[in-house]
This record gives structure tokens, C-alpha cells and sequence, in this order.
């Protein structure tokens, strides 16, 4: 009789633990910056964020955190969807898309996504820089895309090229 409530205690603990560690993960996002270190209890905010882009021949992308997608479609756009307050910026100068997270840590049940939309037409980059200290990295075009100079970098993360002909590549 003994043994049975000790294993019957053990079954509710594991079960209490089981529901601790899914709610923290599920609800707690905890935040790390050079200045401030925060844990909320509400989710993150999302953000889905879809623009159209001008004419790009080179591409620079260097985010902590997220996964970064190249892919073809009808028109250069753009499509980001993670926290609203961690969005990051994008511009375009001298041909060069360039793509910049701010810098906070975040630690959330969320992981934000970046994909890049280029014209099914569209037959050469010049430079693609594409780096994710954690997240995954692809590069999956209809056409087959000629790439002169290409760099993918994850720390943590995938890296997967197809239908691409590179001249130059540095993969980590």
C-alpha cells in the first residue's frame, strides 16, 4: 500500500514538472541586451512584415537569430515575420540589399523568419552574404540561379543550396 502512493507521488511530480516546463516555455520571453536583461510573462508581439523591393544585384543579410530563405517569385520582395519590436531593417544602396536585426538577445518559444523573393527571371547575383548565428539558411530558386561570390554562415543552424551555380563560396 505504501509503494503505491510513493509511485503515485512521483507520477504527479513528473506531471507538475511536465506543466511548469511547457507553460515557461510557452509563456516566459526573456530578452538580453548590452544594456538591460528582462523576462516577461506575456508573449512576444508578432509581426508580419511584406514589402515589395527595387532592383537588387547583391545581397547582405546578417541577423542573431532567424531563418533566412531566398527564394524565386514574381517580383524582389521581402517577407519577415517574428517580434514586432525586433523587426529588422532593410535598405537598398548601390544595388546592395542590406538587412540588419538590432541587437537583442531574445529567447522566446517564436523564431523569427526572413525570405527573400527574387524574380523567377532574375539570372545573377553578384555577392550574397548570408549569415544566422542561429538559424537556418536556404537557398531554393526555380531558375538556376549563378552566384559569384557566396557566403552562408550559421552557428547554429542548416545550411541548404539548390539550384544555384557558384563561383566562390564560404559555407559555415
Amino acid at each position: 500500500m505504501k509503494r503505491k502512493h510513493i509511485i503515485s507521488l512521483v507520477i504527479i511530480i513528473v506531471i507538475i514538472i511536465a506543466v511548469l516546463y511547457y507553460g515557461a516555455t510557452r509563456y516566459l520571453d526573456i530578452t538580453m541586451a548590452s544594456d538591460h536583461f528582462s523576462i516577461s510573462m506575456n508573449s512576444p508581439k508578432q509581426a508580419t512584415v511584406h514589402k515589395n523591393l527595387e532592383a537588387f544585384s547583391s545581397i547582405n543579410v546578417k541577423l542573431s537569430e532567424a531563418d533566412i530563405e531566398l527564394k524565386s517569385g514574381n517580383t524582389f520582395g521581402l517577407s519577415y515575420h517574428g517580434k514586432k519590436d525586433e523587426t529588422p531593417t532593410a535598405t537598398i544602396k548601390d544595388g546592395i540589399l542590406t538587412k540588419k536585426k538590432k541587437q537583442a538577445h531574445s529567447y522566446s518559444h517564436s523564431h523569427p523568419e526572413l525570405v527573400i523573393t527574387l524574380p523567377k527571371n532574375l539570372n545573377t547575383l553578384d555577392h550574397v552574404s548570408l549569415i544566422s548565428s542561429n538559424g537556418d539558411i536556404t537557398i531554393d530558386t526555380i531558375n538556376k540561379l549563378s552566384i559569384n561570390t557566396l557566403t552562408m554562415e550559421s552557428s547554429n543552424g542548416d545550411l541548404d543550396l539548390e539550384q544555384c551555380i557558384v563561383k566562390d563560396l564560404v559555407a559555415t
